[in-house]
């Protein structure tokens, strides 16, 4: 009796603790993704580039398409 309550004790346990690995380990990498889409959009952005729609927008489409563009060349 004693063995099989720890063996069921101890699959519970690593059942936990591979949820909770889990659950760190994708929350980490949403933020690392956060982090590097926000870097990747101050870099494209540059002043006085012709826009349409908001400026606060959640979504900026930039267009890789001219040579003489400063963002297009550091692309």
């Amino acid at each position: 009796m004693k063995r099989s309550t720890l063996i069921i004790g101890s699959s519970v346990a690593l059942i936990t603790a591979f949820a909770v690995g889990t659950y760190m380990y994708t929350n980490q990498q949403k933020q690392e993704q956060q982090q590097i889409a926000q870097n990747s959009g101050q870099e494209l952005n540059r002043f006085g580039a012709p826009s349409i729609g908001a400026a606060d927008a959640k979504v900026h489409i930039v267009e890789f398409f001219d040579p003489a563009c400063e963002a297009c060349r550091a692309f």
